[in-house]
C-alpha cells in the first residue's frame, strides 16, 4: 500500500490559503508595539531555470532596504506556496523570500529528477533571479527547505557560494543510507515518493528507471538507489561545505519513516562550519508541520528564523551558544544540549546470553557461546509500524507485547527491571554474528521499552543485511541503530527483538529460509544501550 505523503495531510489546509496571482499586503504590529514592515506577496512570478521554468511566490518586506535573501525551494509534489505562513514570518523579520515548487511539480515545468543536477541548479537560478528583480542584499542569503527541499537546499550550498545559511529540516545526507539502509531497501519510502500514479507528474530518465525497478524488481531499488546516490548526497560534498563556510543547521525526528536521521550523524560531525543539529520524538515532517500550517510557532522553522537572524543579520540572541547538539527526549517535556555526540561508555555493554527458548523467556545470561535459528519469512507481530506524518505532538509510538510473539519467528531477550528511571541518548549498537541457509541474511531488529504487563512500546528501530553469512559458517556483525532520547520509568524493562520481516522493507532472506544467530568467545553478543542518567 502506498504511504500517505505529505501532500495529503496539508492539501486541505493549505487550499485555505490559496488566492489569485498578483499582489496582497499584509501588515501586522510587534507585541512590543512596534511596527512590523508590511509585506507585499506576490504568487504569480515564474522563475526561468535550465530547462525548467519555477512558480515562485515572492514575499516582499515593505520598506526594507536591501533585506537579505532567503530561497525556500518546495518539498517532494508541493507548490512554492508550501511555505506561504513561513514567508510571512520571515517577511515581517525583515527578509527577502522566494518559495518556489520545485521542478517537475504543480506549475512548474521541466522533469522531476530526484535531486539531481537540475534540481540543485534551480536553487541557484532562483539566487540570480532574485538579485535582479529584488532588493535583496548579495552578500546575505539562505536557503530553508523542508525534507525534499531541504536535501536540496544544502547540495546547492555546497555548490554555490554565495549561501552564508543554511535550515535543512527533515533532511537526508545520503541518499544510499535513507533508502537503502545497512543493505535493506526502504521500499516503502521510496513508494512514497515515487511509486504511485503520476498524475501528470513528468519523471526524468533517470528517475523513471528508478521507479520502474521499485514497481517490477523491488528487491533491487536498494541498488538501483545507490547507482545514483553519490551526486545527490550532501555528504559527498562536505568538503565543498566546508570550503564555502555556511553556517548549517540540521532538524529530524527521531522516527523519521522517509529519511532517519542515523545518516546524519556522520555528516554533522564531518562539518567544520558553524553548525547544529536537533532531534526530536516524530516522524518525516511532524515537527515542521504546525509552523507551516500557521498554526504554531516554536518548532524548527522557529530556530531556523533565530540561526538566520543570527547568521544573517548579526543578532546576537544567544542561538550560536547552545549545543551545537539539540536533543528533545522523544517521552518527556526536556531539552538537553551537546558539545559531541554523546557516545555509551564501555561498561554500559551487556553480553547476550541465549534468547528464550521461547518468546516469554529471558535471554539466559549464564551462557556466553550458544546458537538459534528462526524460520526466515513469517511475521512476529513485532514492527516498525506505519508512517504517522502528522505533527510530532501526535505521534504515537507503534506498541508490541514483547512477551508473546509468535514463537519460532524472532530472537528475543528481555532485561531486569529498571530500578530507578533512566534516560538513553545517543546510539544504540548490537553485535553478533548472522548467517543464513539461503541469500543474504536479513533482521531486523527493535528496542523496546517493556512494560509491567509486557506491553513493548518502540523506542528504535533498525533493518540490517548481512553481507555473507550461511548457517554453517555466520558472520560477525555490528548493527548501529537509530539515534534516541527516550526515559524509561523504574519497574520497566529493555526488550530486544530480531526478527525477519518489516512491512516497509524487502528482505534478502527468501522464505523458509533458516536464519542463525550465534554468540562465540571470539565473538560474543553483545548490546550497548546508551544510558546517560
Amino acid at each position: 500500500m502506498r504511504r500517505p505523503n505529505r501532500t495529503q495531510l496539508i492539501i486541505a489546509v493549505l487550499a485555505v490559503g490559496v488566492f489569485a496571482a498578483g499582489l496582497v499586503t499584509y501588515l501586522a504590529e510587534r507585541t512590543d508595539g512596534q511596527s512590523k514592515p508590511s509585506i507585499a506577496s506576490d504568487v504569480g512570478q515564474i522563475i526561468p531555470s535550465q530547462g525548467a521554468k519555477l512558480a515562485a511566490e515572492v514575499i516582499t518586506p515593505k520598506g526594507v532596504a536591501h533585506p537579505p535573501l532567503v530561497v525556500m525551494p518546495a518539498g517532494w509534489g508541493q507548490a512554492g506556496t508550501e511555505y506561504h505562513f513561513v514567508g510571512l514570518r520571515f517577511a515581517q523579520s525583515g527578509y527577502e523570500v522566494v518559495a518556489y515548487g520545485q521542478r517537475g511539480f504543480g506549475k512548474s515545468t521541466g522533469a522531476v529528477d530526484f535531486a539531481g543536477a537540475g534540481s540543485q541548479h534551480d536553487v541557484t537560478a532562483v539566487i540570480d533571479w532574485s538579485l535582479a528583480n529584488t532588493s535583496a542584499d548579495a552578500s546575505r542569503i539562505a536557503v530553508l527547505g523542508v525534507s525534499y527541499g531541504a536535501g536540496v537546499g544544502l547540495l546547492a550550498a555546497a555548490h554555490d557560494k554565495r549561501i552564508r545559511a543554511v535550515a535543512a529540516l527533515s533532511t537526508w545526507a545520503d541518499v544510499g543510507a535513507v533508502f537503502d539502509p545497512a543493505g535493506t531497501p526502504s521500499t516503502a519510502a521510496l513508494a512514497s515518493l515515487i511509486g504511485g500514479k503520476l498524475n501528470g507528474v513528468h519523471y526524468d530518465a533517470t528517475t523513471t528507471r528508478l521507479r520502474n525497478t521499485l514497481l517490477t524488481d523491488p528487491i533491487a531499488a536498494g541498488a538501483a538507489v545507490r547507482a545514483i546516490a553519490r551526486t545527490r548526497s550532501p555528504v559527498t560534498y562536505v568538503r565543498d561545505l566546508n570550503a564555502n563556510h555556511p553556517a548549517i543547521m540540521l532538524a529530524n525526528g527521531f522516527q523519521d519513516s522517509i529519511f532517519p536521521p542515523a545518516q546524519l550523524v556522520p555528516f554533522f560531525t564531518a562539518l567544520t562550519t558553524p553548525k547544529r543539529l536537533q532531534l526530536a520524538g516524530g516522524d518525516h515532517g511532524g515537527a515542521e508541520l504546525g509552523e507551516l500550517l500557521g498554526e504554531k510557532v516554536g518548532g524548527p522553522i522557529t530556530d531556523a528564523l533565530a540561526w538566520f537572524d543570527h547568521y544573517l543579520l548579526g543578532k546576537d540572541n544567544g542561538i550560536q551558544s547552545e549545543g551545537p547538539i539539540i536533543i528533545k527526549d522523544a517521552q518527556r517535556v526536556s531539552t538537553r544540549s551537546f558539545a559531541s555526540w554523546p557516545q555509551a561508555p564501555v561498561r554500559q555493554r551487556v553480553h547476550l546470553g541465549i534468547p528464550g527458548a521461547t518468546s516469554n523467556q529471558t535471554g539466559n545470561l549464564a551462557a556466553p557461546t550458544w546458537r538459534a535459528q528462526i524460520l526466515a519469512g513469517y511475521d512476529s507481530t513485532a514492527a516498525s509500524g506505519q508512517a504517522q506524518l502528522v505533527p510530532g505532538a501526535s505521534y504515537n509510538p507503534p506498541h508490541d507485547p514483547v512477551t508473546t510473539l509468535n514463537k519460532g519467528t524472532a530472537f528475543v531477550w528481555i532485561g531486569p527491571p529498571s530500578v530507578t528511571p533512566v534516560t538513553l541518548t545517543g546510539i544504540p549498537t548490537l553485535q553478533l554474528s548472522l548467517g543464513s541457509s539461503a541469500g543474504r541474511p536479513t533482521v531486523f531488529v527493535y528496542l523496546y521499552d517493556v512494560d509491567s504487563n509486557g506491553l513493548g512500546t518502540l523506542i528504535d528501530f533498525q533493518p540490517y543485511t548481512a553481507d555473507g553469512g550461511t548457517t554453517a559458517h555466520p558472520v560477525p556483525v555490528t548493527i548501529t541503530m537509530q539515534p534516541v532520547s527516550w526515559s524509561i520509568d523504574s519497574g520497566h524493562r529493555l526488550g530486544l527483538v530480531i526478527d525477519s520481516v518489516d512491512a516497509r522493507f524487502r528482505s534478502h532472506t527468501p522464505k523458509n529460509a533458516i536464519i542463525t544467530a550465534t554468540a562465540t568467545a571470539k565473538y560474543p553478543a553483545t548490546f550497548t544501550a546508551p544510558v546517560s542518567s
